[in-house]
C-alpha cells in the first residue's frame, strides 16, 4: 500500500524577513559572506588564486631575466638601436654645422656623442660574443666579473656625461632652441658664431636633432642601467646557486 504525503511549500516570490538580509534563496551560503559587502565579496579561495596568477607571472618574469639566455640579447638590442640612432643624429648635426660653416654651434655633445658611440657599439658586440659563446657566467672568475661591470659602469659615465652636455647645448646654444633658458647672459649677449647662416629652417632643423638627440642619450642611460642591474643579478643568482651545490 503506498501512501503519499505532500508539503506544501512557500511561493518563491514571498519575501521573509531572513530573505531581506541575506542575498537570496538563490544564492549559495557560505560563512565568508558579510552583510552589507555582497557586491564587493571575493571568496577566499578566489583571492588565494588570483594571489599565485600574480605570483606565477613574477615568477615568470623573473625567469625570464635570469634563466632566458635570449634576454640580454633582447635589451643590448634595444640599447644598440639607441646608440646607433644618437651616432646618426650627431653626425648628421655635425654634417650640417660643417656646411653651414658654423662648427660648434649647438655645443659640443654631438662631437662627444661621436667619440664615444662607435666605442660603446664594438663593447655591445663584444659583450653578447662573450655572452653567448664564452664561458657561463657560473663560472667567470672573480676578476672577469669586476672587469665586466666596471665597463658597464663606465659607459654608464660616459653617456651621462654626454646627457648632461646635451641638455646644456640646448638650453645655452646661441640658436636659442628653447624659450626658457636657466643663463640668461646667453640670450642677452650670444657669441658670434655665424648665426645668421643658419636661421630659419636650419636652425629649427639642429635644435630638432638636437632634442631627440637628448631624448635617445636619456632612454640609452636608462637602458644601460638596466643592462647594468640585469647583469649583476644574473652574476649573484649564478654564483648563489653554484654555492649551493657546492655546500
Amino acid at each position: 500500500m503506498r501512501q503519499n504525503m505532500s508539503l506544501k511549500l512557500a511561493p518563491p516570490n514571498v519575501f521573509s524577513i531572513n530573505q531581506t538580509t541575506t542575498p537570496g534563496w538563490s544564492t549559495p551560503w557560505t560563512p565568508f559572506r558579510r552583510e552589507g559587502q555582497a557586491q564587493n565579496y571575493q571568496d577566499p579561495f578566489d583571492l588565494s588564486q588570483n594571489a599565485a596568477a600574480q605570483q606565477s607571472k613574477r615568477s615568470r618574469f623573473e625567469d625570464f631575466i635570469l634563466q632566458n639566455p635570449f634576454s640580454p640579447l633582447f635589451i643590448r638590442t634595444i640599447n644598440l638601436v639607441l646608440i646607433c640612432c644618437t651616432l646618426g643624429l650627431a653626425a648628421h648635426i655635425r654634417v650640417q654645422e660643417v656646411q653651414a660653416n658654423v662648427r660648434g654651434v649647438i655645443g659640443t655633445s654631438t662631437l662627444f656623442a661621436i667619440v664615444v658611440a662607435p666605442f660603446a657599439i664594438v663593447h655591445i658586440f663584444v659583450t653578447l660574443y662573450i655572452e653567448y659563446f664564452g664561458l657561463p657566467i657560473g663560472l667567470w672568475e672573480v676578476k672577469t666579473k669586476m672587469i665586466f661591470t666596471l665597463v658597464e659602469l663606465i659607459f654608464i659615465c660616459l653617456y651621462s656625461a654626454i646627457l648632461s652636455l646635451a641638455f646644456d647645448d640646448l638650453f645655452t646654444s646661441s640658436l636659442q632652441c628653447t624659450a626658457y633658458t636657466p643663463y640668461a647672459r646667453y640670450n642677452d649677449a650670444p657669441a658670434a658664431t655665424g648665426t645668421a647662416n643658419v636661421e630659419g629652417s636650419l636652425a629649427d632643423s639642429i635644435c630638432a636633432q638636437q632634442i631627440a638627440q637628448v631624448t635617445f642619450i636619456t632612454c640609452s642611460v636608462v637602458f644601460y642601467i638596466v643592462v647594468l642591474v640585469i647583469s649583476l643579478f644574473r652574476i649573484f643568482h649564478k654564483v648563489s646557486k653554484r654555492g649551493g651545490r657546492d655546500a
